[in-house]
């Protein structure tokens, strides 16, 4: 982490280099994600820490299951604004593809 004078301006490094260098975080990689949008089949995070280190620049993230329940729907587990722990799995034009570790770190009072 390279520290800069300000608030939330330091960058991120990986191997002693700018991750900025990096498109996205590379696979496999643990993340904390605050979730901005959840539907009934799908959620969509905004990753902001990347193995334990916040990222200058939130990438967005979505997390799909691999197998549908109609009877399990996402919308009754989580919640706007909750913090989840995820793997980054994959990209694609939409997004970072992430598993949800199913944890939920923090969830918003109220």
């Amino acid at each position: 982490m390279i520290r800069l004078p300000g608030d939330g301006v330091d960058v991120l490094t990986y191997n002693d280099q700018p991750l900025m260098i990096a498109m996205f975080p590379e696979i496999g990689c643990k993340a904390r994600a605050r979730i901005v949008k959840v539907t009934f089949t799908q959620v969509i995070v905004q990753i902001f820490e990347v193995e334990k280190r916040k990222t200058t620049i939130e990438y967005k993230g979505i997390f799909r299951p691999a197998d549908f329940n109609p009877n399990e729907w996402l919308c009754d587990k989580f919640g706007k604004d909750d913090v989840v722990e995820c793997t980054i799995l994959s990209y694609g034009d939409s997004g970072i593809f992430v598993n949800f570790d199913m944890k939920i770190v923090e969830r918003p009072l109220g």
